[in-house]
């Protein structure tokens, strides 16, 4: 089916519209809604990066605006690499491309599979192009299903189910721990190990409370000590983003609603406080809760 705007292939269909082409339809949704072509479309199309062995792989740099929020995709053009990043359409762009090139580094850098230096075959590795492989202790994977089959992609390659068990009986005896993310959540950075966190919003805002404590003898916030109070609200307000993520949505805003009504609370001289920190935790629901 042909763009309704244009005369390339559709690739979205809108009800009351017809089929639009990725261009066709990012502009229609920015004319919608006010937004500067320009802030989307001064970006990159594509770049290089190279993987610890050396090996080049390039990405197309995509985005797609979905209402308030634009999702940033780096998709790899020989390859399945796959990242992506999430952004307020009505912020500058230029800060989600950054944060998503330097996730593609990390992705691509920090492999989850290792190459055997044995020239013996190993019974549960992974053989691609004439050498072994076999699944790092922590590591990343994709899931990938069409309807009838299913699929894995590890560091850019297609792995079977098969295969992927074969690999995982090198941990017979051993727990498995894992949690799921979205393709725009974290990477897990060279030298990294998961830990175990408890997500308990009535504690972040305990937290919370505890370092205004540390920072005020009363409830008002000089001018001459905004920076310390933010940076003391900043640990407590950046666990709740996490927890915000991977816990009840509900608790998560009831607790962010707290957070808010508190700071209100707070007499100040300053100009900007406490408007930065409710303005963080606001992106943060936009982000999330949209």
């Amino acid at each position: 089916m042909k763009c309704y705007f244009c005369e390339n292939e559709s690739t979205i269909f809108l009800e009351g519209v017809g089929g639009l082409c990725l261009s066709c339809y990012n502009k229609w949704m920015m004319d919608l809604q006010g937004l500067d072509e320009e802030n989307f479309n001064r970006h990159l199309r594509s770049f290089t990066i190279q993987d610890v062995e050396g090996k080049e792989h390039v990405f197309d740099l995509t985005y797609r605006v979905f209402g308030g929020r634009t999702i940033w995709t780096a998709k790899e053009q020989k390859g399945e690499y796959l990242f992506e990043e999430i952004s307020l359409s009505h912020e500058q762009q230029d800060f989600a491309i950054r944060t998503l090139m330097n996730k593609t580094i990390q992705g691509v850098g920090c492999p989850t599979l290792h190459a055997y230096d044995d020239t013996y075959p190993v019974a549960n590795a992974l053989q691609r192009e004439g050498k072994q492989y076999s699944l790092n202790s922590t590591g990343v994977l994709r899931i990938e299903s069409d309807g009838s089959h299913t699929r894995f992609v590890i560091d850019g390659q297609p792995v079977s189910p098969e295969d992927l068990l074969r690999m995982l009986s090198t941990f017979e005896g051993f727990n498995i721990l894992y949690q799921a993310e979205d393709v725009s959540g974290q990477v897990l950075p060279e030298k990294s190990a998961l830990q175990v966190v408890t997500v308990d919003f009535e504690n972040i805002y305990r937290d919370f409370e505890e370092a205004l404590l540390t920072c005020l003898k009363n409830d008002f916030v000089s001018y001459k000590i905004e920076f310390e109070v933010m940076y003391a609200l900043s640990y407590p307000i950046d666990k709740w983003a996490f927890a915000a993520n991977h816990g009840d949505r509900n608790e998560a805003k009831a607790c962010a609603q707290r957070m808010k009504e508190r700071l209100l609370s707070l007499g100040t001289d300053s100009d900007d406080f406490p408007i930065t920190l409710i303005k963080q935790i606001e992106e943060t629901e936009n982000m999330l809760f949209l």
